[in-house]
Parts: structure tokens; sequence; C-alpha cells
């Protein structure tokens, strides 16, 4: 294999044939613009290549700072929901303890006197005030 998939028994063959259609005093003209095509074609790939890069070059240079700075707000993210976790445990902490405080204290609370000595009617939930007889406040029954 030659130059652009062309082997060197078909380049033989093209200038054969350009020999024969172009003659022989045309062929240097002919090679010269060959070759100016050639050369503009390399420095336009070159070029292309070069801004490509440079392209590329700054689009990671972004990617990388953008990459950063997710880092960076992650990293903030993940303490901002740590102590606020923190601040939840505490709080639940709390709630217990109040909660068995308060549990602690009704089991160990007697009862309220009625103003006549007697010990109120245990409440079942099932009753409203209106079906309750109030309390005598004289003591008289």
């Amino acid at each position: 294999m030659g130059f652009l998939g062309v082997g060197v028994l078909e380049l033989f063959l093209i200038i054969a044939i350009a020999v024969v259609v172009l003659g022989p005093e045309r062929i240097p003209e002919f090679a010269v613009q060959v070759a100016r095509a050639v050369r503009f074609l390399r420095n336009f790939a070159t070029d292309s290549t070069k801004e490509l890069r440079s392209e590329f070059e700054e689009l990671m240079s972004d990617y990388d700072d953008l990459r950063d700075e997710l880092r960076g707000l992650k990293n903030v993210m993940d303490k901002a929901t740590s102590s606020v976790s923190k601040d939840i445990e505490g709080a639940q902490r709390d709630i217990r303890a109040a909660t068995t405080a308060v549990d602690k204290a009704l089991a160990e609370a007697k009862p309220i006197i009625e103003p006549g000595g007697d010990i109120p009617p245990a409440f079942s939930g099932d009753e409203t005030a209106d079906d309750q007889k109030p309390a005598d406040l004289d003591g008289d029954q």
C-alpha cells in the first residue's frame, strides 16, 4: 500500500494517463498545482487540529473547575446535613427524656381530691363534660 491507498503500479498508471491527457508540456504546471493543493490541505488539517486541541483544553479546564466547585458544594452540604442530623438526634433525646419524666410523674401522681373529699370518678373518654354531675361545692350531698 502506498500513498492514499494507491500502490506503486496504480501510481505509474495514473502518471501515464496524465502524460497522455495533459501532455508533457503541462505536467510540470499540473504538478505544481497538485503540490499547492496538498500543502493547503496539510496546513488546513494542522490548523484544524491545533484549534480543536485548544478548544478541547478549554473545555477540560472548565470541566475541572466545575467538578471542583461541585465537590466543594458536596462537602458543604455534607457538613450541613451532618450538623442538622446531630441537632435532630439531640432533640429526639430531649423529647424522649421529657416523655419519660412526664410518664414517671404521672405514674407517681396522687389523684386529685374533690372539694367534698371524694376522689373524682375515672374518666373513660366516652363521657362528655355535660354527662358528669357537677360536684357539690358545699359538701352537702
